[in-house]
């Protein structure tokens, strides 16, 4: 415990501060969730936890979407990521893939239509791709995620080139 301006303030482990700002996300309280997350990123870096710092920028990064900022999120996803390949840790790196996948998707909304549709084919390849590699893992929760991503694009970008030829 801490004695903070005269009252006592419990100090919480950055695990609870993590778990409660899970419940906020789900709860819909995306931006309370982050300024929790925030406490939980700082503490995990000053213990010098990367795996436990990563799990939380990458709810972080689901808050970031939630709230429609596609580039930061992404850079959260990213970067955790990046830990997960490092610590040779496939099943978050593959969540940490599939919120990549995410956000690119919402980014390519902000394309030009003439761009747009040979973006979502290829983002719809790296999608199947993603679901292959989560069944050969016997991860069928990604597996069917990444597949509603792949389809999802493919059929934007049927309508993106449709789109492009009425014009």
């Amino acid at each position: 415990r801490v004695l903070a301006q005269g009252h006592q303030e419990v100090v919480q482990h950055p695990v609870l501060l993590l778990d409660r700002a899970r419940v906020l996300r789900e709860a819909g309280l995306a931006h309370d969730a982050d300024s929790i997350l925030a406490q939980a990123a700082e503490k995990f870096r000053e213990a010098g936890l990367p795996q436990d710092l990563a799990e939380t920028d990458l709810v972080r990064a689901e808050c970031a979407l939630v709230e429609g900022e596609v580039a930061r999120a992404r850079s959260l996803a990213r970067a955790a990521e990046r830990v997960f390949v490092r610590r040779h840790n496939v099943q978050w790196q593959r969540k940490a893939e599939l919120l990549v996948l995410q956000c690119d998707r919402l980014a390519l909304d902000d394309r030009p239509p003439r761009t747009r549709g040979a973006a979502l084919r290829r983002l719809a390849a790296r999608a199947q791709r993603l679901a292959d590699d989560c069944r050969a893992e016997h991860r069928a929760d990604l597996a069917r995620s990444a597949d509603l991503l792949a389809r999802e694009c493919l059929l934007r970008q049927k309508r993106a080139v449709r789109g492009v030829g009425e014009r």
